[in-house]
C-alpha cells in the first residue's frame, strides 16, 4: 500500500509539475508578445518624435526665411519712403503746385497717407484706371501713376507715355 501511495503521490506531482510548466509557457508566451507590443510601440513613438522634431525644425526655418524677408522688404520700403521723400522735397524746392504734406502728417480729412495709399491700390485693383482714380481722390494722375508704379515694383520706365486718347501717363 505504501509502494500504491508513492505512485499516486509522484503521479499528483508530475501532474502538478505540468500543470506549472504549461502555465509558464502560457505565460512566458504571453509576456514575450507584450514585451514585443511594448517594443514595436515605443519604436512608432520614437519615429513619431523624430518626425515632430524634423516639422519643428522645418517651422523654425520657414519661420527665419520669412523673418529674413520681411526685414529685407522694410528697408526696401524705408528706401522707397526715402525716395519719394526726396522727389516731394524736390518739387516743392521748384515750386511745383499741389498738395504737398510733410512725411508722416496726415493728408487734409484727417486720413493717413497709408490709407489713401491703400485707396488707390483698391481702386486700380477694382479696374480704374489712373485719371479715374486722380479724379475720385482728387489728386494728381501723375502721383496716382507713381504711387501704382511704387505699389507694383515698377520704377516707371516702362510705363506708356501716351494712351487712352492722348493723355500723357495714363493707362487703361
Amino acid at each position: 500500500m505504501v509502494e500504491g501511495t508513492n505512485f499516486f503521490l509522484i503521479l499528483f506531482v508530475g501532474a502538478l509539475l505540468l500543470a506549472t510548466w504549461v502555465r509558464m509557457s502560457v505565460t512566458h508566451r504571453s509576456l514575450r508578445t507584450a514585451i514585443e507590443s511594448r517594443a514595436a510601440q515605443q519604436s512608432s513613438e520614437a519615429e513619431a518624435e523624430a518626425t515632430i522634431a524634423q516639422m519643428v525644425t522645418q517651422v523654425s526655418q520657414v519661420a527665419d526665411e520669412v523673418n529674413e524677408a520681411l526685414s529685407s522688404r522694410t528697408v526696401a520700403l524705408e528706401e522707397l519712403l526715402r525716395h519719394a521723400d526726396r522727389a516731394v522735397t524736390t518739387l516743392g524746392d521748384r515750386g511745383v503746385s499741389g498738395r504737398l504734406v510733410a512725411p508722416g502728417k496726415p493728408f487734409p480729412g484727417g486720413r493717413s497717407t497709408l490709407d489713401d495709399f491703400a485707396e488707390m491700390r483698391r481702386l486700380a485693383e477694382s479696374g480704374m484706371n489712373t485719371a479715374e482714380i486722380a479724379q475720385q481722390m482728387h489728386r494728381g494722375r501723375e502721383e496716382i501713376r507713381l504711387v501704382l508704379d511704387i505699389a507694383t515694383g515698377r520704377d516707371g520706365s516702362d510705363t506708356p507715355t501716351t494712351t487712352n486718347g492722348g493723355i500723357q501717363g495714363e493707362s487703361t
